[in-house]
C-alpha cells in the first residue's frame, strides 16, 4: 500500500528540516519534495510551523510504535532498556547531530511547536513507565520510587548525558553504563 499524501509531506518535510534546517526550508520545497501541489499543502497545514509541530508529532508515533513493536515479547530489562533508548534518544541523536534541527527545536517560538515537544516528551515518559512496570515490583517499591518517578529520572539523566556527550559512541558507552546501574539497583535490596 502506497503512503498517504500526509505521510509523504511529513516525510519529505522531516528530511529537508534535517538537511536544511527550519528557517531554511520553504514551503515550496517540501510540496515539490512532497509531489504536492502548493495549494493542496496549504489546504493541509496553516503554515511551516504547523508542519514541523506535525513532523514531530509523526516521528514520535514512528518511534513510539517501533518501541513497543520491538520490547512486546522482551523480559530482560536491561534488554528493554537499551531498546527504548536506542529508538528514543540515540537514533534521533544521531540523525540530528550535525544538523540544525536540534538547535532549530529551541530557538523556535511557536506555541504548536512548543505543545509539540511537551507531548512527545510526555508521550515517551509515559511509554519509558509502561516499561518499567515489567521490573519486580517489589525492588523498585523498596528504592522509594514509582515507575514513574523511575521513568522521569531516566530520561532526565540520559537528557543530561546527550547534552554531555560528543559523540554517539559515547553517548552509547554513557547510556548503556546508565541502564546498567539501574538493573543493578533494581536486582539488589536497598543499603539501610
Amino acid at each position: 500500500m502506497g503512503k498517504t499524501k500526509r505521510q509523504r509531506v511529513l516525510e519529505s518535510a522531516q528530511k529537508l528540516f534535517l538537511h536544511f534546517g527550519f528557517q531554511r526550508t520553504t514551503l515550496v520545497d517540501i510540496a515539490r519534495e512532497s509531489h504536492v501541489s502548493r495549494p493542496t499543502l496549504y489546504a493541509m497545514y496553516e503554515g511551516k510551523e504547523q508542519i514541523f509541530a506535525a513532523v514531530m508529532d509523526y516521528y514520535a508515533d514512528k518511534l513510539l510504535a517501533e518501541i513497543r513493536q520491538r520490547t512486546q515479547k522482551k523480559d530482560d530489562l536491561f534488554e528493554i532498556l537499551m531498546i527504548f533508548f536506542e529508538i528514543a534518544v540515540l537514533r534521533p541523536y544521531e540523525q540530528m547531530s550535525g544538523t540544525t534541527f536540534y538547535k532549530d527545536l529551541f530557538e523556535l517560538q511557536d506555541d504548536r511547536i512548543r505543545e509539540s515537544l511537551l507531548s512527545a516528551s510526555e508521550r515517551f515518559h509515559s511509554s519509558l513507565t509502561k516499561l518499567l512496570e515489567r521490573c519486580d515490583q517489589a525492588r523498585l517499591q523498596q528504592t522509594g520510587m514509582s515507575h514513574a518517578v523511575l521513568a522521569r529520572v531516566l530520561l532526565n539523566s540520559v537528557h543530561g548525558i546527550k547534552d554531555k556527550s560528543e559523540s554517539i559512541e559515547e553517548l552509547q558507552i554513557r547510556i548503556k553504563g546508565l541502564v546498567n546501574l539501574t538493573c543493578l539497583a533494581l536486582s539488589h535490596p536497598p543499603s539501610p
